[in-house]
């Protein structure tokens, strides 16, 4: 079976090629600077952008040859770059792969409280901002809101404001980082964070993990600590799952991953966003609790031998915590033989001596690394990562 891939992820092309699937790869040459194993683990690989919405059309021209010569059953992409244009190729030629509708609805945050208009129930109020004056009434109406680009994804740009006097520099802060893309408000939901992953295969859900969260809160929100399976209550459980799918549903998603990060408060569930991409850490987290790998999901939808729904059985419990530092330039990192324990899965240290890192994260792409453990049980594997989040050490100076 020929398949295309849009965007590199070597664990997925790696896979997949074990199962003896022909796959090509359309990367970029930014992708090439991490490395070359999503290109090994390919027959071909073409470099082009697919990046930019704006040069989607040129893309299309181009993958439509190569797929009159290949003719390929499935165009998938396993990471947030290549996502929107792998459902693009897929809905112009007209080959399997993801739902742009989906797609499109769930990377543009404003398309995405538009979509969810139709479940009032789960919708916060917002509003798309298109001047300082709209952002102050908007403000006046709600006293707390969240702003957020509309495009892009990692907490980039995203910032809580409560306080009149802070909503000009919030503003400009989301403004700056939406560029040309309007700044979407939100009405500030309280409750319990929770992500939620999912997989779809045919229309029909299945509920992977529910996750127990721990972020930097106000203003910016970034992800601290998750665990898994989740410690709240089955009435809870099944509150969440039935807003997930009905959300998923309303999205039209019928064929893949997905992450949902939502708060309940009151038995009442509030959809906060939607992410429709499979793998990176949460692959590997959901696999040490649960043996559950993702890609093999994917393997066997493509093969028609998929049960449903897929129902996880917790082994294990995981925990994923990310590292925190003192802002200055590294001098030294300590504590690293500590993840020679068996029982840290995974893990990545992002940064180096003579790199600059910030106590106060504004993104993801702040945190220096992570780490992935496993425990016999919930509270095993909580303290496994509250151990490395102490002993792994970043020493900086100014």
């Amino acid at each position: 079976m020929n398949i295309l891939v849009v965007g590199g992820t070597t664990e997925a092309q790696e896979y997949l090629c074990e199962q003896g699937y022909n796959l090509h790869l359309i990367t970029n040459r930014r992708e090439l600077k991490f490395g070359h194993g999503a290109i090994n683990a390919c027959s071909q690989a073409f470099i082009c952008d697919f990046t930019e919405e704006d040069h989607f059309d040129e893309l299309y021209q181009f993958v439509r040859q190569i797929h009159s010569l290949y003719r390929y059953e499935y165009i998938l992409s396993f990471n947030d770059r290549g996502l929107k244009a792998a459902a693009y190729l897929s809905n112009q030629l007209m080959v399997k792969g993801f739902n742009w509708y989906s797609v499109r609805s769930t990377q543009n945050k404003l398309l995405f409280r538009k979509a969810m208009q139709k479940l009032p129930k789960y919708q916060v109020p917002f509003a798309e901002i298109d001047s300082y004056e709209s952002l102050v009434q908007f403000w006046h109406a709600h006293q707390r809101i969240v702003l957020k680009p509309s495009e892009g994804t990692g907490s980039k740009g995203v910032i809580y404001i409560e306080n009149g006097a802070d909503l000009e520099r919030g503003y400009m802060y989301t403004k700056n980082v939406s560029g040309a893309h309007p700044v979407l408000a939100e009405a500030y939901a309280e409750g319990v964070d929770y992500s939620v992953e999912t997989y779809t295969s045919n229309g029909q859900h299945s509920l992977l993990a529910i996750t127990d969260k721990t972020n930097t809160g106000k203003p910016h929100y970034v992800g601290l600590l998750h665990c898994l399976p989740s410690k709240t209550d089955e009435s809870t459980q099944h509150l969440i799952k039935e807003a997930v799918f009905e959300c998923l549903s309303e999205l039209k998603w019928d064929f893949g991953t997905a992450h949902i990060e939502l708060k309940v408060q009151d038995h009442t569930v509030k959809i906060i966003e939607v992410q429709l991409r499979p793998g990176g850490n949460f692959n590997k987290f959901l696999h040490a609790a649960t043996g559950i790998n993702i890609y093999e999901l994917f393997h066997l939808t493509m093969q028609r031998k998929l049960s449903h729904p897929v129902s996880p059985k917790y082994n294990n419990a995981a925990a994923m915590v990310f590292f925190e530092g003192q802002t200055g330039v590294i001098q030294s990192i300590e504590g690293t033989h500590l993840f020679e324990q068996k029982e840290v899965v995974d893990y990545k240290i992002r940064v180096k001596e003579g790199d600059r890192i910030k106590k106060d994260w504004s993104s993801t792409l702040d945190r220096p690394g992570y780490a992935i453990c496993r425990g016999k049980s919930y509270e095993e594997a909580m303290a496994l990562a509250q151990k490395l989040s102490k002993n792994i050490k970043f020493n900086t100076y100014e």
